[in-house]
C-alpha cells in the first residue's frame, strides 16, 4: 500500500477565540469586504494540495506533510501528523486543490 499522504490533526487555544481565527485565517486564507471593494487573502495551505477534512483535520501531499506541521506547531498546540494511504478520490481531490506544478 503506498503511503502517499499525511494526515495532520491540530488543536486550537479554546480560551483564545481571537487567535483560533487568526489561525484557520492564516491556512485557509480569508475574504475581507472594504468600501465595497472584496479582498481576498491567501492562506498558507492554498499553495499546496490539501483537502480539510474537518475541524482540526488536514490531509495533505506527502512532499507537504513535514513543512505543513512545522507551521502548524508555531501557530497552533498538539500538532501531529502521520503518513497514511489515500484513496483515489482524495488523490483527485488534493491534485484538484493543488495550485502548483507538483502533481
Amino acid at each position: 500500500m503506498e503511503l502517499d499522504g499525511w494526515l495532520i490533526v491540530y488543536q486550537l487555544d479554546p480560551g483564545s477565540h481571537t487567535r483560533s481565527n487568526q489561525v484557520v485565517q492564516k491556512l485557509y486564507g480569508q475574504v475581507t469586504y472594504t468600501n465595497g471593494r472584496r479582498y481576498r487573502r491567501r492562506g498558507r495551505l492554498e499553495d499546496l494540495g490539501h483537502v480539510r477534512v474537518g475541524r482540526g483535520i488536514v490531509l495533505v501531499r506527502a512532499e507537504d506533510g513535514p513543512q505543513v506541521v512545522r507551521r502548524l506547531r508555531y501557530w497552533a498546540k498538539g500538532v501531529d501528523g502521520w503518513p497514511v494511504p489515500r484513496r483515489a478520490m482524495d488523490r483527485r481531490r488534493i491534485a484538484a486543490t493543488s495550485k502548483g506544478s507538483r502533481n
